[in-house]
């Protein structure tokens, strides 16, 4: 991926082009970068879930 950018960044005498990328180079990372976060916050949900649930079937299984 990343040689592909620099081979369109190195392109002949295409400023405007090549700024275009760069700034679209940074959304990529950034929401990258988001998506990444999202990914850990629902891995935390995912367990805090899961601990809601043990706890929630904790009465029953002292019942039996």
């Amino acid at each position: 991926r990343g040689r592909a950018w620099a081979r369109r960044l190195e392109g002949p005498g295409n400023d405007a082009a090549a700024t275009d990328l760069r700034e679209l180079q940074r959304k990529v990372d950034l929401l990258e970068g988001e998506v990444d976060e999202l990914r850990r916050a629902l891995g935390g949900m995912r367990e805090e879930v899961q601990f809601v649930n043990r706890l929630l079937e904790a009465p029953r299984n002292k019942d039996t």
